[in-house]
């Protein structure tokens, strides 16, 4: 059985879940509320914009929230880690160190996942081929 495991290709191993997708019932429509974009700079620099989204019977959105100042928020707000994940290799350029380095880094978490399912294979008996 394992030696069948070692000839297929390891993208035989995904396995994935499709769900029939559920209809609406009564032909219910869902309605978007499509905001208008802020375009005052003061506004933008002293109001959280957009944030309060509720809207009343009116059709009038809520009141922007006005930002206080840093000293007002806990300090564990501006503990936290904003920098952008590095992008995949595909988005890099070819031939660069950072690259190469993404490039082991998926390889390594791809043969990770992999070694995942065969294990997962393994403990429940492995595949059942019928006739």
């Amino acid at each position: 059985m394992l030696a069948l495991l070692r000839r297929l290709p390891s993208t035989s191993l995904t396995m994935t879940r499709q769900f029939a997708a559920k209809k609406a019932k009564g032909g219910a429509v869902t309605r978007v509320k499509v905001f208008d974009v802020e375009t005052d700079v003061k506004k933008l620099v002293t109001h959280c914009c957009g944030l309060n989204y509720r809207v009343d019977e009116a059709g009038k959105s809520g009141e922007d929230v006005k930002l206080k100042p840093d000293s007002e928020y806990p300090d564990w707000l501006w503990q936290f880690d904003t920098t952008m994940p590095r992008p995949e290799s595909k988005d890099m350029e070819y031939g660069t160190m950072e690259y190469f380095l993404k490039r082991r880094e998926e390889h390594q978490q791809r043969r990770r996942r992999v070694a995942k399912m065969r294990r997962k294979l393994h403990m429940h008996g492995g595949f059942k081929l019928t006739e």
